[in-house]
């Protein structure tokens, strides 16, 4: 259930699983069409084994983006730590998910980025020295710059957001410190430059916003190897709620919350505490749960109980 609703946020698993490997057993496609009540309409994503088609409001479209402006989701699930523990990809992802939705240009101008970096790294490849310099670096470096400022810009509204989940999760401040991908020192134009040589020698641009880094810091310290798998998880968590009130705020509108399992990994008053500001973020929550306990029933909560290829509302 909740992989059906993130697949029509984001075009994909959140588990990272194909598509394909999706669809059912002696099936040839899956289906998920959702009804939208902000703003109204319908969404649906239909995948094949070899394709997979985005419709808003009947009419194909053509990226995947379109979904994602529609039914903005987030997603706290087991492997959130991954968040704090592995490497900066998984960071620019978060960032960008947030920027994407209060920067307008953002989407467009992230295209252009990518479209110069893999055309300059193709050319590179050819050591073709001067074809790279006239021909993509201009747009590249302008692009770059501006994905950095509306980067920063993003993470700028997000930090009192930020304080208010590390305080509600840890009692401790919370913020991120943003590493923009080339040295604080140099413009990008300049860092370009002086990285020419090794760009060519490696075939490969060492410097930009491809390259950018979130550094996460608790109660003024690096967080990544100082907190257990289960603040691992807490800490993403409070991350992710803080980016969901920020988008409440900009968009005058909730976004979907999905909560896979939250007591995996967490100790009791670490859930309670989770569960609790998770309440107090404007959301549409969906909450998975071994234990029904762990889900509070209330006045506009709607208890289902999942069976194999059943859902049924519990009365």
């Amino acid at each position: 259930m909740l992989e059906a609703v993130y697949f029509l946020g984001h075009g994909r698993s959140f588990r990272g699983t194909p598509s394909r490997k999706l669809i059912q057993d002696g099936m040839d496609e899956f289906l998920v069409i959702a009804k939208l009540s902000q703003p109204d309409g319908r969404i649906g994503i239909q995948a094949t084994r070899s394709a997979v088609t985005v419709k808003i409001d009947g009419t194909r479209a053509h990226t995947r983006s379109s979904l994602a402006a529609r039914l903005p989701v987030q997603v706290i699930e087991p492997g959130i730590h991954k968040l704090i523990e592995e490497g900066p990809a998984q960071r620019r992802r978060y960032l960008d998910w947030g920027v994407f939705h209060v920067e307008q240009e953002f989407y467009s101008t992230w295209r252009r980025y990518r479209k110069s970096l893999d055309q300059r790294n193709a050319l590179l490849k050819t050591n073709a020295a001067a074809a790279v310099a006239s021909s993509w670096e201009e747009t590249l470096i302008a692009a770059g710059d501006s994905v950095q400022k509306q980067r920063l810009r993003y993470l700028k509204k997000l930090a009192p957001y930020l304080e208010e989940a590390g305080d509600a999760l840890f009692g401790a401040p919370l913020e991120c410190r943003f590493h923009r991908g080339w040295p604080d020192d140099q413009t990008l134009a300049e860092t370009m430059m002086a990285n020419r040589q090794r760009d060519q020698q490696q075939a490969y641009t060492h410097a930009g916003p491809h390259r950018a880094d979130i550094r996460i810091r608790l109660n003024q310290k690096i967080a990544r190897a100082r907190v257990s798998r289960g603040q691992q998880k807490l800490l993403a968590s409070g991350l992710v709620l803080a980016q969901l009130s920020l988008f409440a705020m900009e968009r005058e509108k909730p976004a979907v919350l999905l909560l896979d399992d939250p007591g995996a990994e967490l100790d009791e008053n670490s859930l309670g505490r989770l569960l609790e500001y998770a309440r107090s973020v404007p959301a549409q929550r969906f909450i998975t749960a071994l234990d029904r306990r762990l889900i509070v029933p209330g006045e506009e909560t709607a208890m289902f109980h999942v069976e194999p290829g059943k859902i049924e509302k519990v009365v």
